[in-house]
């Protein structure tokens, strides 16, 4: 009995508080002890186990947000109680709800090298939204959200410091890229933006009031296998960066006006035209426009200065003339001397000035193997307005079907002379010497046939070598007459290498013994019968030329 009050007695002593000052006592019950925990312990729960219970431990949080000190487990927490201009800084890679979009309703700079996978798509409502040094991926694959990303009016996406922003399409019918409603900017700064596989357009405007901005400084711009890379009127200013629009089903634009600063820009492989321009300003660069559709680069004005590198090839395959074509009443080109401008190798007509008030002022660059496919008129340059041609241009071996294998001209043309450059005709490996007619000469009329012959100095009457038609065209300056040439030569007789059997024949005369005067008649024995053999080869020459001509113009 003595030992259970010793007991009894040293635990109430333990839990009872003992104050000098008036001893003050307390129960077990009415004390509350709190250990001192650190965060990341606070979040572990754990209870020890008694005879009916088991040890439980719960997983610590996992956090991917904060806003100052402010932790959150989830993004979509943190964008919906930040307030307007705060900084949401990423702790992990992170991903949205299946069942939400973003909606962004106020200004909001989101950063951290993390990456963020967005499920539904993102509004940004008359807001701006930096992404910031850190990768944004967009993938939806449901119609509901066609507009991957929605711009309200007003609404403004930033990429800084090296962000990624991709938005992932499956092809999907119906679905665009980023949609802008009006006043909206999209600024790439050190930043890559890259569209794929929407079924409808890369980069959209709704055709409202307001300008449509896309600025790139140190930037990349990619699109690949949409409908459009931009579309509508938007102002592009790529500054030392590359914007690339490739495999679309459409246009790779549709009518931006594009300011280029020492960047790269490319528009190939594309269904219809690859870069169409209200303008079109390209300075220190290099622009592609290859294989598409329709126009490689259309514009109603185009400035391209003379460090500037301009490949155009491949294009009008489907339809539309010309591979570089200036644009309607107000279409002005100015191509600068010393710019590196090539045109070659496009289905219809290398340059195509569509309008009587239409001009193009060309002072460098190279037109060459156009039209051979599907030119009607002018494979190398269609000029229905001003065409003035610099004496760093050279236009030769195009084609057309019916007239003017390098030029048609119903406008106003001022042209330099073509014969002291060395060039060589394709049609016959002769020297070019200059203009000359080819098909239509004067005609006020053209009613679809020509009203000269082509040129031709390759055809055969009989036996006897003979040329077609070969005038030469007098360059003028100014010349307003309908006109077709080509750049080409006149008559010239033709030389054929000593065949084999003809070697053979002269050793022979050379071997025969000869006396008195027939010594002295063997040398021009041997210059007859050369001539024979000479002459014998022009001839067969002369026909297969006739019919090696003939076979090109049917497949023409």
């Amino acid at each position: 009995m003595g030992r259970k009050l010793l007991i009894i007695f040293l635990a109430t002593a333990v839990i009872a508080t003992y104050s000098f000052a008036g001893a003050v006592f307390a129960s077990a019950e009415e004390i509350a002890i709190e250990p001192v925990q650190t965060e990341e312990e606070a979040d572990v729960k754990t209870q020890m186990p008694g005879e009916s219970e088991e040890y439980q431990l719960t997983e610590p949080k996992t956090y991917v947000a904060k806003i100052g000190e402010q932790k959150y487990q989830k993004l979509f927490d943190a964008i919906q109680e930040a307030k307007d201009g705060e900084e949401i800084e990423l702790l992990a890679s992170c991903q949205t709800d299946d069942s939400k979009r973003i909606a962004f309703d106020k200004n909001i700079t989101i950063s951290g090298n993390h990456e963020i996978t967005v499920n539904k798509g993102m509004d940004i409502n008359d807001k701006k939204v930096v992404f910031k040094n850190c990768s944004v991926k967009v993938q939806v694959e449901s119609v509901e959200d066609f507009m991957t990303v929605f711009l309200s009016k007003g609404g403004a996406l930033q990429l800084d410091d090296n962000a990624q922003f991709t938005i992932q399409g499956d092809g999907s019918y119906g679905m665009h890229g980023i949609y802008c409603s009006g006043n909206n900017t999209i600024t790439l700064n050190n930043s890559k933006l890259v569209i794929q596989n929407m079924s409808e357009d890369a980069l959209e405007w709704d055709d409202g009031a307001g300008f449509y901005s896309l600025i790139c400084n140190d930037s990349e711009y990619l699109v690949k296998n949409c409908r459009s890379g931009i579309t509508g009127t938007f102002d592009a200013t790529i500054n030392n960066s590359k914007l690339s629009v490739l495999n679309c089903t459409g246009n790779g634009s549709n009518g931006s006006n594009f300011y280029i600063k020492n960047s790269i820009v490319d528009f190939s492989n594309n269904a219809g035209h690859g870069i169409s321009a209200s303008n079109l300003y390209v300075e220190n660069s290099k622009l592609f426009a290859k294989d598409n559709g329709y126009n490689g680069i259309v514009g109603r004005n185009i400035k391209i200065n003379s460090q500037s590198n301009i490949h155009v090839s491949g294009n009008t395959k489907s339809g539309s003339e010309g591979a570089f074509r200036v644009l309607g009443s107000t279409g002005y080109c100015l191509i600068e001397k010393g710019a590196d401008v090539t045109i070659k190798d496009n289905y219809r007509s290398g340059i195509y000035i569509d309008n009587k008030k239409g001009n193009m002022i060309m002072n460098s660059g190279v037109v060459v193997n156009n039209g051979n496919q599907m030119a009607q008129l002018g494979g190398g340059l269609y000029n229905k307005g001003t065409f003035s041609m610099g004496n760093d241009v050279v236009i030769y071996n195009n084609h057309a079907e019916k007239a003017g294998d390098d030029i048609f001209n119903s406008g106003k043309i001022t042209l330099i002379e073509v014969g002291s450059r060395g060039l060589i005709l394709d049609d016959d490996s002769q020297t070019i010497s200059g203009w000359y007619y080819d098909g239509i000469k004067n005609s006020e009329v053209i009613s679809g046939e020509a009203n000269t012959e082509r040129w031709n100095v390759s055809a055969t009457t009989g036996d006897v070598l003979s040329p077609d038609y070969y005038e030469e065209y007098g360059v003028a300056d100014g010349e307003e007459n309908i006109i077709a040439l080509k750049a080409a030569h006149s008559y010239v007789t033709p030389t054929e290498p000593i065949s084999q059997e003809t070697e053979q024949t002269i050793k022979e005369v050379e071997k025969q013994p000869k006396t008195g005067d027939e010594a002295s008649m063997g040398p021009w024995l041997v210059v007859m019968a050369t001539a024979m053999a000479v002459g014998l080869g022009i001839v067969a020459r002369g026909r297969s030329l006739s019919k090696s001509l003939q076979q090109k113009r049917e497949e023409y």
